[in-house]
């Protein structure tokens, strides 16, 4: 609590001494408003700096990815990646990790498998293909269903 009151201070004391956010100031609260878990203040952020022209950082992104996994909105997590990936970004290992995490500890492994094609298409980097397709053997395996692998 103490924390927020004291991003909510610091925020009023830069606008009001006349500063603009810049790319630092939106990651540091949204950062630190995914940390203590205020996941409507850091979606407001985001969209504040969308909507100013601002791209987001790696950091952002992988911040705002972890609000949604806390939230276990998978939906809302599809939608982002898909965002993301039409707007040219990369997904990061880190971003994958999450990912495969988010839907192992949900049992999804039909939405890990559309992720892996997902990343296939956008021409991701191996390393995060790699770590998504072992998230879904580690899910065959979990099953007792390596005879499903293709």
């Amino acid at each position: 609590m103490a924390m927020l009151s004291r991003m909510q201070a610091w925020e009023s004391r830069k606008k009001a001494a006349g500063f603009d956010d810049d790319l630092h100031s939106y990651e540091a609260l949204i950062s630190g408003y995914i940390k203590l878990n205020d996941f409507d203040n850091a979606d407001r952020y985001y969209e504040e700096m969308l909507s100013s022209g601002i791209i987001p950082s790696i950091c952002i992104l992988e911040n705002i990815l972890d609000g949604l996994c806390m939230r276990e909105n998978i939906c809302k997590v599809k939608e982002y990646l898909k965002a993301i990936i039409e707007d040219g970004r990369e997904v990061s290992i880190s971003m994958a990790e999450r990912l495969v995490h988010l839907y192992s500890r949900n049992g999804k492994i039909e939405e890990l498998k559309e992720l892996l094609q997902t990343l296939l298409a956008s021409n991701s980097y191996s390393d995060v293909l790699s770590q998504v397709h072992c998230g879904i053997i580690r899910m065959h395996a979990l099953a007792d269903r390596l005879d499903d692998m293709e």
